[in-house]
């Protein structure tokens, strides 16, 4: 019982992280602000306003 509710709290942990950008990443599928590669939809970082270092 305990170890169920706690991988709930792991998951609304992860879907409340993800949120706004997965709000974003519909958001701008829905206006079609992507690039199609013989079906394949591809979104860069900046789509997102997302910054990725390395």
């Amino acid at each position: 019982m305990f170890r169920q509710q706690s991988e709930k709290l792991k998951i609304l942990r992860l879907v409340r992280l993800y949120e706004p950008l997965l709000t974003k990443l519909i958001t701008n599928l829905e206006r079609n602000h992507f690039t199609s590669n013989k079906g394949t939809i591809a979104i860069s970082a900046e789509d997102l306003g997302v910054t990725i270092s390395t």
